[in-house]
């Protein structure tokens, strides 16, 4: 199945530096995830002035069961940068 998922950071004073110091593993687990073709395209969502506030992901998973697992492992779940993740299901037309 696809997914399109949509996950905010949080808003307070310390979300910028919380995405900052757990960005290299969450880029080393993300790019993993992409080899093995459960990320099919990902990228930060950015605010007007071009900061980052949050990620989406379009991903192909067995089930969104199998895709919260994985992103209940991702260190931005774990450490807090992700506070309001949206999972919706997805078809892509052209791939």
């Amino acid at each position: 199945m696809q997914f399109l998922v949509t996950a905010l950071d949080g808003t307070d004073a310390q979300a910028p530096q919380r995405r900052q110091d757990a960005r290299e593993q969450h880029l080393a687990g993300a790019k993993a995830l992409k080899e093995s073709g459960h990320i099919l395209e990902v990228g930060p969502i950015l605010n007007d002035e071009a900061q980052m506030i949050g990620s989406f992901l379009l991903c192909e998973f067995a089930s969104r069961a199998a895709l919260e697992e994985c992103l209940n492992n991702d260190i931005y779940s774990k450490t807090g940068v992700w506070v309001n993740i949206d999972i919706k299901p997805v078809k892509v037309a052209f791939r």
